[in-house]
């Protein structure tokens, strides 16, 4: 009984502390250090800490406006070394950075919630190249995934929970889609409130000293290709033997209607939000393994189609004075596919090449040299 009336009381106290701790910042966590030495003693970014942490977020953004670099924002795609970005930077050497923000599960549904947190929390955004996918309209990626949550939050309970009301930084559509995911969980909210007060207490009890980052700059990658071309089996256009995790599972790989895309919302608020904050927006649109595909069997028609509503809303959002729009969609790789849905090294430099080229590329760079010389 004396363990009962315990529990109960530990309980009534938390809920007590939800109207005040629902606020609280949780800025700087000491288990997510935004940087670290990897195992060639290079210090590299580690984006969890800077994605979940308001402080580090804050350190990041502010560290890159003032170096005049741009923020390259994506998800699996632009984790690997031999990423768009880092051989732009190789490509480019006089140019702003491109400093890599990737992380995969990142996708736009997932990664509108760092630019409204940066609204929640008055936090001033670099100029952006925003990287999309395709793979992320398609039925295995297009939705809100828990785990993936992670990447932008300590847990999913604290976006359920509407935490410092970041859901008022969020367009109604966006809402919808979170609380439609939420919704089965209400059933049991008192367990998932108390997860989330514990969650609260554990981080203010466990800040970090943001103070020492002040001195520290985000790490700038380069990479350079070096002209091997990898072996490909040429009807499909990845390495030989490749199978993919899903490959009974084909369903997985259709496109999604625009309507019902979770993604298409998130990326629309995405730049919505970006276009409030008057910085330079490039939005790349890279390109599928068409090649993949149509081997398998997928009806390439009805695939084409969809794909060509969704560009189509892309095109629509993407427009604006600050914003450049780059879609790469029916580029042509010379293979250059590691699977079915990332570029290797040998791609990633065909696409790094072809950008660097566009003229909307050129025209996203002057426009940061200018959004620099008006904001030094």
């Amino acid at each position: 009984m004396a363990v009962l009336v315990l529990l109960l009381t530990a309980n009534a106290i938390l809920f007590a502390l939800w109207p005040v701790r629902r606020h609280v910042v949780c800025g700087a966590d000491q288990a997510d250090w935004p940087l670290h030495v990897n195992v060639a003693g290079q210090e590299v970014l580690s984006t969890a800490g800077v994605l979940r942490n308001v402080s580090y977020l804050r350190w990041f953004f502010d560290a890159i406006r003032r170096d005049h670099h741009v923020l390259f924002f994506g998800t699996s795609e632009s984790t690997a070394p031999h990423n768009i970005g880092a051989q732009l930077n190789h490509l480019r050497p006089h140019d702003p950075g491109l400093v890599i923000l990737a992380r995969g599960g990142l996708s736009p549904i997932h990664g509108c919630l760092v630019f409204a947190r940066c609204r929640q929390a008055g936090i001033a955004i670099p100029p952006v190249i925003l990287i999309v996918n395709p793979i992320y309209f398609t039925s295995s990626h297009d939705s809100v995934n828990e785990s993936w949550l992670s990447n932008v939050t300590r847990t999913f309970v604290f976006l359920m929970m509407n935490h410092g009301d970041i859901h008022a930084q969020l367009p109604s559509n966006v809402r919808r889609i979170y609380n439609s995911t939420f919704a089965e969980k209400r059933f049991l909210w008192p367990f998932w409130m108390q997860e989330y007060l514990g969650n609260l207490l554990y981080l203010n009890f466990h800040q970090a000293d943001v103070a020492q980052l002040n001195v520290c700059t985000p790490p700038i990658p380069v990479y350079v290709f070096d002209g091997k071309i990898p072996e490909y089996d040429r009807i499909r256009a990845v390495p030989p033997g490749y199978v993919p995790p899903d490959q009974l599972a084909k369903g997985r790989w259709a496109v999604n209607d625009a309507d019902q895309s979770d993604n298409l919302a998130g990326l629309d608020c995405s730049l919505e939000m970006l276009k409030r904050e008057q910085v330079p927006v490039l939005v790349i649109v890279l390109p599928t393994n068409r090649l993949f595909y149509a081997a398998n069997g997928l009806d390439m028609n009805e695939y084409s189609r969809k794909y060509h509503l969704i560009r189509d809303r892309i095109a629509t959002a993407a427009t604006g004075d600050h914003v450049f729009l780059l879609d790469l969609f029916d580029l042509k790789l010379d293979m250059g596919f590691e699977d079915r849905m990332h570029a290797d090294a040998y791609g990633n430099s065909q696409i790094a090449n072809l950008v660097d080229q566009s003229p909307q590329y050129n025209r996203f760079i002057e426009a940061v040299r200018r959004y620099y010389a008006d904001h030094p």
